[in-house]
């Protein structure tokens, strides 16, 4: 045990430290050529987080549904409760199980700024949905550059936590709605602005709904504690359930529409998760993570970039390093914020 922890550890710090090679395609975003690049990283990040939550934190993954893709011309939306900052692991492992069209993100802004994130804003990243800043024009300039896909999106907002919990326990009371039990109430008019502009865009696809359980997360856990378990790998098994809907005009012609249309789907996903765990595993797939040869390129190269630099630089290449991705970052985040 205390040696596959200290193995976790190690590896989680040169994920961090690879993040610092990001400098490295400065010259591609000055250039203007960053979409090739920018998926290459993607993949890779997406393989390295399956990797890490199947094979380090040790948690199979269970998955079962019908998932559909709209396919090439189209953009699909992915919706799913939020419970922690990594749950975003196995919904992607999921995915990638049956998609391998292009991924953009809906997410919190100051993301944008973080090293090994704020990368991706350049062409994939938009913006907060929480803000109230021009959101659709926002999106419709992001949106704009794409042309098939999935966006994903956690309508909550938020993990849930227990100041979260609460606040949507008051808007359900306020509005008479039904106490939700294991998720939060969801922001719909950002949602319904995604679909309403990819509707006038021609480019709208299915709603991808997943609904996950985490068997050992419990909302009211500290920060502390849930790194605690991150550290410890005691996550349990991951259940994932998957349902896709299709739209059509009645039930986005309006947003009080989409509202009534939306709102059942999102009780039902938490009236879901009350027997998720319990249903037979035989009624679920195993995923089973694969090591590709991608991977093993990449972290090879990376891991030889490394040593050259910081052997010829004496650390300090590693600082420098850093302080550039925060630039690179910030670069990249405002070039998408002032685009018109």
């Amino acid at each position: 045990m205390i040696i596959r922890n200290i193995v976790a550890l190690i590896v989680i710090k040169l994920i961090l430290l690879f993040n610092t090679v990001n400098p490295l395609l400065f010259c591609s975003y000055f250039m203007g050529d960053t979409e090739r690049e920018i998926n290459n990283v993607f993949d890779v990040k997406f393989d390295i987080a399956s990797m890490i939550y199947t094979k380090i934190l040790k948690s199979n993954i269970y998955y079962k549904g019908n998932y559909r893709s709209s396919g090439s011309n189209k953009v699909d939306i992915f919706i799913g409760n939020h419970l922690i900052y990594y749950d975003f692991m196995p919904y992607i492992t999921i995915i990638r199980q049956f998609d391998n069209r292009p991924i953009y993100f809906i997410t919190m802004e100051y993301l944008m700024k973080v090293p090994g994130l704020g990368i991706l804003a350049s062409n994939h990243i938009l913006l907060d949905y929480n803000k109230n800043d021009n959101f659709r024009g926002n999106c419709m300039r992001a949106i704009n550059n794409i042309t098939e896909g999935i966006i994903i999106i956690m309508p909550e907002g938020h993990l849930r936590r227990p100041i979260h919990i609460e606040e949507s326990n008051k808007y359900c009371k306020d509005n008479n709605f039904p106490i939700l039990k294991h998720t939060c109430f969801p922001k719909i008019k950002g949602l319904y602005t995604i679909i309403d502009i990819l509707k006038e865009q021609n480019k709208l696809g299915y709603i991808l709904d997943f609904t996950i359980y985490m068997e050992h997360f419990k909302p009211e856990n500290t920060d502390k504690e849930i790194l605690k378990t991150f550290i410890n790998n005691k996550f349990g098994n991951t259940f994932i359930n998957i349902k896709t809907h299709k739209l059509n005009d009645n039930n986005i012609n309006t947003y009080d529409n989409f509202k009534k249309w939306f709102i059942p789907i999102w009780y039902k996903k938490d009236n879901e998760l009350d027997n998720i765990n319990k249903i037979p595993l035989t009624e679920y797939k195993l995923y089973k993570y694969k090591l590709k040869s991608k991977l093993i390129i990449y972290l090879i190269i990376t891991l030889l970039i490394l040593l050259f630099f910081i052997n010829n630089t004496n650390w300090i290449y590693v600082p420098i390093a850093i302080i550039s991705s925060f630039i690179f970052a910030d670069l990249s985040y405002n070039r998408i914020k002032h685009i018109k």
